[in-house]
């Protein structure tokens, strides 16, 4: 479905949510940008996911300012992704088969909220604490993995965000018809990215299929976003 084919396909949210709407795209916009600014920032300066506790402390002590950004971004990601989740819900309207989806979605952000807080929580410890932690490895250690495990079954949050948006905004007609196997094909990847935990702890290859279903998770982000910001317009 190309955009100029929205005016037919997605008519009814543009009389019925207005400017709730056009608040909630910006929202996915918002928050879209704030995701892959995050993620350009930790693939570009965070230690490996297999660093020794010496070169994981070394790092937060050196770029401590990469986390104080971070926790900024993610408190401010908040209001966008709840509003982007609001407004998927919105557009579902009276298809119980899309309402059931978008429930789906907004209790999966949630708890991505939730993981993503806990993994924030670890890099400011990890920075706070950085001269008290310098004499326990094993401790240091011990973070780093917790920040790894609870950073891997992140992605089966964002699985069931993206199963149960893509197939609501599929219902909806927001997104094209083929967001919808995208979306389905894209969770799955990244469920099964998110089985092997402990394997990924300390670095493993299957998190690349999580990365191929993230990228997804961003596409949706950005044509549903898009859709209801330009809804009434």
């Amino acid at each position: 479905m190309a955009v100029a084919d929205v005016a037919v396909g997605f008519p009814a949210p543009s009389a019925r949510a207005g400017t709730p709407a056009r608040a909630a795209g910006a929202g996915g916009l918002v928050f879209l940008a704030l995701v892959v600014f995050q993620n350009v920032l930790r693939a570009v300066s965070g230690p490996a996911t297999n660093a020794s506790p010496e070169q994981v402390l070394a790092f937060f002590a050196a770029h401590s300012w990469t986390v104080h950004v971070l926790a900024v971004t993610y408190v401010v990601g908040f209001v966008p992704l709840f509003l982007f989740a609001a407004g998927i819900s919105e557009i579902a309207g009276a298809d119980r088969r899309g309402r059931l989806w978008a429930r789906v979605g907004s209790a999966s952000v949630a708890v991505i909220a939730v993981l993503f807080g806990m993994v924030n929580v670890v890099q400011v410890v990890l920075v706070a604490a950085n001269p008290q932690l310098r004499g326990d490895p094993a401790l240091v250690q011990t973070l780093w993995s917790v920040h790894n495990a609870v950073f891997t079954f992140n992605f089966a949050a964002i699985a069931g965000a993206l199963a149960g948006f893509g197939l609501a905004a599929t219902r909806a007609e927001l997104v094209p018809a083929w967001m919808r196997p995208a979306a389905v094909s894209g969770a799955i990847l990244l469920a099964a990215a998110a089985l092997p935990t402990v394997a990924e702890v300390h670095g493993s290859p299957i998190l690349g299929l999580g990365l191929v279903g993230f990228l997804v998770w961003l596409l949706l982000l950005g044509i549903a976003g898009t859709r209801m910001w330009r809804s009434d317009t």
